[in-house]
């Protein structure tokens, strides 16, 4: 899977900035957070390479390093790039949706 082009850092999205309006990122590529290069990208090429190659397809990226998994860093998008995400409100209810909908 190349692709030639490089992460957009200045179009990345800031996981704070979601987790602060009680949104949830939506994850799709895990990597070590031990394992990032000085502007916290991952060092895999694979891992920069499918992170470019969706951005470029016009998705909001960001990369979440403070994640609470140890050592574990993800690329996510955020959910307005969802019709259908649920939101993280942190109250019961909200959990068993989650749960129930994508079978956690």
């Amino acid at each position: 899977m190349p692709h030639s082009k490089e992460i957009n850092h200045s179009e990345l999205v800031d996981p704070q900035s979601l987790l602060d309006r009680g949104e949830c990122p939506y994850t799709f590529l895990a990597f070590p957070a031990s394992a990032v290069d000085e502007n916290g990208l991952p060092t895999d090429l694979e891992a920069r390479q499918y992170i470019a190659r969706v951005q470029s397809e016009g998705v909001p990226i960001g990369i979440w390093l403070d994640t609470p998994i140890e050592d574990t860093g993800y690329a996510f998008r955020p959910p307005r790039a969802h019709q259908n995400a649920p939101r993280c409100t942190g109250d019961d209810r909200s959990i068993r949706g989650v749960r129930q909908r994508f079978r956690v």
